[in-house]
């Protein structure tokens, strides 16, 4: 893969009032589980997200265990 300035690492976005009711802060290592796998991916806070939901690009390595669908968000 291609470096570029725009290329973001891979990193679960949560709501703020989400990622407070867990426990999570900005830089801290969230664990995160779907039905194919679970990954470990640092966190980063943003109102940009929906309350309820986590944004986690696909295209990682790390982010490969989880496939799609739903979600669930914990301290890692």
């Amino acid at each position: 893969m291609q470096s570029h300035p725009l290329n973001a690492q891979a990193r679960a976005i949560l709501h703020p009032a989400d990622a407070q009711s867990l426990g999570l802060e900005e830089g801290m290592v969230g664990r995160f589980t779907a039905a194919a796998g679970t990954a470990t991916l640092p966190v980063v806070v943003s109102d940009k997200v929906a309350r309820g939901a986590v944004w986690i690009e696909t295209g990682h390595g790390a982010t490969t265990p989880l496939g799609a669908g739903r979600v669930q968000a914990g301290r890692a």
